[in-house]
């Protein structure tokens, strides 16, 4: 009797472990996907091999492009002492730390005139902590750029360019309430905003700001081009109901981010279905 079960028995073994491990490869098609530390994808965002370039949707209407370009800053080993030795390609002796580059330009409204220009960066030191941040605003004529220091907590804001341009710097009391003194400065609206987020960035001791978004991290499937791909995705709630979506490639590369006001950016490389 146990001979003629045993056959069934490891048979129906076999078709609950693959079934199993379809559910925890595949995840779940109609959720989020499997949950996952979101440090993990952070470093796959900085160590990303190649650039994500990125249209701007604004619901079906096209009004941009940019770029996302993360860097390692890497120091090579040195050449022997006799210079006649040289390194073995490719070799590092350590990270020196990492970079973020995300610029472009933007058309908004009905009737546009020139475009914005934009080029936000940030940098971080070797354990992933971020040291400065800059954003520069242009559109002719007028420029505008916004710099934060790590080390000092202190935001400079610079507007104008050459002999006129004026300097102003803010201590971290007065980033705590930062929208009043926007609207005295007479900031335009997509600088202001982001110069007023940073109000999210408040001192945490010795160990520098943190920004107050909760970020989640998944491992997901989605189409494209017809084809299934894993992706990781990143989600944060900005407001009751308004989120940040963000879906990336296994090796970091940004594919799709989703914004409040039906604001999207997709990866040009790729075909969507809209």
């Amino acid at each position: 009797m146990w001979r003629r079960l045993y056959f069934p028995l490891v048979a129906l073994f076999w078709v609950i472990m693959n079934v199993l491990l379809w559910r925890s490869e595949m995840g779940d098609p109609t959720g989020l996907g499997q949950p996952l530390a979101v440090e993990a994808v952070w470093d796959r965002i900085l160590t990303a091999p190649d650039e994500s370039p990125l249209v701007i949707y604004q619901k079906d209407r096209r009004v941009g492009r940019c770029r996302w370009l993360p860097t390692v800053g890497e120091e090579m080993p040195a050449a022997s002492a006799e210079g006649t030795e040289f390194a073995p390609e490719g070799r590092v002796d350590r990270i020196t730390g990492y970079r973020l580059d995300f610029d472009g330009t933007l058309r908004w409204g009905e009737n546009p005139g020139p475009p914005w220009r934009f080029h936000w960066e940030i940098e971080f030191d070797p354990d992933k902590r971020w040291k400065t941040i800059r954003l520069e605003l242009t559109r002719r004529p007028a420029r505008w750029e916004v710099s934060t220091d790590a080390a000092t907590e202190q935001v400079t804001l610079r507007v104008g360019d050459g002999p006129e341009a004026w300097t102003r710097t803010f201590d971290p009391e007065e980033l705590r309430s930062p929208a009043a003194i926007l609207r005295k400065l007479g900031l335009p609206a997509p600088l202001g905003g982001w110069v007023a987020s940073m109000g999210q960035w408040m001192p945490a001791g010795r160990a520098g700001w943190r920004l107050d978004l909760q970020w989640e991290a998944y491992q997901d499937w989605i189409r494209l081009a017809h084809a299934r791909t894993r992706v990781y995705r990143l989600r944060a709630r900005l407001f009751e109901d308004q989120y940040i979506e963000v879906l990336l490639s296994r090796v970091g590369e940004i594919l799709k981010v989703e914004l409040p006001g039906d604001i999207r950016l997709l990866n040009e490389g790729f075909t969507w279905g809209r």
